[in-house]
């Protein structure tokens, strides 16, 4: 049981930490991890490059021209699953003219605030749990128990 708290702590600091600004396409900066929501038009229009029904990218933006953005592919969504699939990073460029919506990944300070705090306080009660059922921290009386051996 003592591994649940563990457990829990890391799915807790993997996740949850960022949240998604929206942009004007022209405004996302090379860098920057973006999530790029393609119209049905560059759905079609990636099909070779990424597969059938693809309705969102997400990858560090490599170069933007304002009417051209070029994105470094890390993750993808199909049409019908809410979950992002991993992807090799392949530069793919989409014309603005394909993009729906994009949105800029940042940090969420209160989140991830929360997720340390977790984290830590799981980390404690792991020790402590530890500790008690090993009884590493005392609870014995100090005799040493030696096997009778004949």
């Amino acid at each position: 049981m003592p591994m649940r708290p563990a457990l829990f702590a890391i799915v807790l600091l993997s996740s949850g930490c960022y949240t998604y600004q929206h942009v004007d396409t022209a405004a996302a900066p090379a860098t920057a991890v973006a999530r790029v929501e393609l119209t049905d038009q560059g759905s079609v229009a990636l099909t070779q490059s990424l597969g059938e029904s693809v309705t969102y990218v997400e990858g560090p933006v490599t170069q933007n021209a304002g009417s051209l953005l070029e994105i470094s592919v890390t993750s993808l969504r199909r049409r019908g699953s809410n979950l992002m699939f991993g992807w090799p990073g392949d530069r793919i460029s989409i014309p603005s003219s394909n993009i729906r919506d994009v949105s800029l990944r940042t940090m969420n300070r209160g989140r991830t605030t929360a997720a340390v705090i977790g984290g830590t306080v799981a980390a404690i009660a792991t020790l402590v749990v530890v500790a008690k059922s090993t009884s590493i921290f005392g609870g014995g009386d100090g005799k040493v128990i030696r096997p009778n051996i004949r």
